[in-house]
């Protein structure tokens, strides 16, 4: 269920084959583990266990997710939706400008060499023009304050002093 460390794929939770990152199905339930077919899902609810430890999971959640570990061992905060291995805002980190959601430097650039050109949590166009990130998020920095919040400032304000998407304007940004 987490990230095969060779060729970026994922892992079936069920069979072990690895697949590539958009080919998995996803625990609908809980969104914790991967499957490459409806059968090893079916099989592994059944007799592999995942009945008895599926919970109802949420990336919006302050709860960590059971299993999502860091180095230490200590338990992820926010486990990274994709590979459940590192926090969502590790290394050198991406953001959907419209769900919002953060997945680690690994899984950005595993998506950027696979050509993943949706994100993973709400499917919408990633690759889009300057125009229209700045549009996303001002969008998404009208919902309620969240997690987002300071990353969505930082990159408008980035996208407004440089003078993409927009004049260049200090008071602005």
């Amino acid at each position: 269920s987490k990230k095969d460390g060779v060729g970026g794929g994922m892992v079936c939770a069920h069979c072990k084959q690895v697949g590539e990152i958009g080919t998995m199905k996803r625990c609908g339930r809980c969104h914790r583990v991967n499957y490459c077919s409806v059968a090893c899902q079916k099989l592994h609810w059944k007799s592999g266990g995942h009945k008895a430890v599926c919970g109802t999971g949420s990336s919006s959640s302050d709860t960590p997710r059971p299993g999502a570990t860091g180095e230490g061992g200590e338990a992820l905060k926010h486990p990274c939706p994709i590979c459940l291995d590192n926090e969502d805002n590790a290394g050198e980190s991406g953001m959907c400008f419209a769900c919002g959601q953060l997945y680690c430097g690994g899984c950005k650039e595993s998506m950027g060499q696979q050509g993943v050109a949706d994100c993973p949590t709400c499917r919408a166009e990633l690759f889009i023009s300057v125009t229209e990130e700045v549009r996303r998020l001002r969008l998404l920095l009208a919902r309620p304050a969240g997690r987002h919040t300071m990353y969505g400032q930082c990159a408008l304000g980035d996208f407004y002093a440089t003078g993409r998407g927009g004049t260049q304007d200090d008071a602005e940004a």
